[in-house]
Parts: C-alpha cells; sequence; structure tokens
C-alpha cells in the first residue's frame, strides 16, 4: 500500500471518525459525569469506527481495481 491510498483512506475516514465520536457522545453525555472518561470513550469509538471505514474503504478499492 503506497503513501497516497493511506491519505485518501484517511480523508474518506476522518469524517466516518467525526460521526463515530458524536454518536457515542450523544448517547453517553447523559449518562457519564466525567468529561475525561466520556472524551477518552468517545475518542477510542472515533478510532474504531475509522479503521473500520479504512478497512472497508480498502477491501472495496482492491475489489474495483485489481493490480
Amino acid at each position: 500500500m503506497t503513501i497516497h491510498a493511506l491519505i485518501a483512506l484517511a480523508l474518506f475516514a476522518a469524517p466516518a471518525a467525526m460521526a463515530g465520536y458524536a454518536l457515542v457522545y450523544g448517547i453517553a453525555k447523559n449518562g457519564i459525569d466525567s468529561t475525561i472518561v466520556l472524551n477518552i470513550l468517545c475518542g477510542a469509538s472515533g478510532m474504531i469506527v475509522a479503521i473500520a471505514a479504512m478497512v472497508n474503504l480498502n477491501a472495496l478499492g482492491e475489489t474495483v481495481f485489481p493490480r
């Protein structure tokens, strides 16, 4: 995988990370009082969603553009 492919995947995964963060924040903000714990939980969720998006986009790219 080239650096160009990683940059393209990161550009498409960034909105997914924000969506994952916002989803968990919206659900957990009323149940967790600690701001630090809430940010860690939401950040981890955003990273999980971003990684999943990158894996799915990479698999799609390898299927559509075989080498």
